[in-house]
């Protein structure tokens, strides 16, 4: 099978070493097409219709209408699909979401081009796991990892008077702290069964952050109490 990905890396090598050549993406095949004169004669020198040709990024085009996750995975590399895109398509979140998010070891950017908005946020070397090679070949977190993410780079939402919110030390479910359930229901995350709670706790400890753990326990309490099924 064609296998998008590794052609995609096969071809950096040669883009680094020569800022005249350009990657063009169809649906069938990736090349490398070398032109010292104005981009503009692009689509003349392929015989394409300019119209058909959608620009990714600098020095790469595409004359292939590509999946926006593909298109955000190479604006940025190394990078995966995450936050509130992969929330709100899990239904984990209610709210419809017009940027493409995605997780980078790079700096925090924006981009827009002729396919979408790109927003990019960072994370250390050490953070950057838990996604997956989707159908269309793009890199896209797991659920459990985008919560993650979520939580570790929106800390004012789940803190309280200045302070991460915690479980109870109790697995007592019929008792929950108001608080824990007013910060969720505040967060709105919804469809909790969707979770793979074991996963999700597996990817916590993975973060070395005590109050990364508090709040996927406070999560799971919530989860597990009466006044859940009421949110949904």
């Amino acid at each position: 099978m064609w296998n998008f990905i590794e052609k995609i890396e096969e071809l950096k090598e040669a883009t680094n070493k020569n800022k005249k050549t350009w990657i063009i993406i169809s649906r069938d095949l990736i090349w490398t097409y070398t032109w010292n004169t104005n981009p503009g004669t692009l689509s003349n020198n392929l015989k394409y219709n300019s119209s058909k040709i959608r620009r990714i990024k600098r020095w790469m085009y595409s004359i292939w209408k590509l999946s926006s996750y593909v298109v955000a995975n190479r604006l940025i590399e190394p990078s995966y699909i995450s936050l509130e895109r992969v929330l709100s398509e899990e239904w984990i979140i209610p709210e419809f979401t017009t940027s493409i998010t995605s997780i980078t070891t790079k700096n925090w950017t924006i981009i827009h081009n002729d396919y979408w908005r790109f927003e990019y946020r960072h994370l250390n070397d050490k953070l950057f796991f838990g996604f997956h090679i989707n159908s269309d070949w793009s890199y896209i977190a797991d659920i459990e990892k985008a919560i993650l993410d979520y939580i570790y780079l929106n800390w004012d939402l789940f803190t309280l008077n200045g302070k991460i919110i915690r479980a109870i030390n109790r697995e007592d479910f019929n008792y929950i702290n108001d608080n824990i359930i007013l910060q969720f229901r505040s967060v709105r995350f919804q469809w909790l069964d969707k979770i793979n709670w074991e996963k999700l706790f597996e990817y916590a400890n993975m973060f070395w952050k005590t109050k990364v753990i508090s709040v996927v326990k406070a999560l799971r309490m919530y989860y597990k109490s009466p006044v859940y099924e009421f949110h949904i």
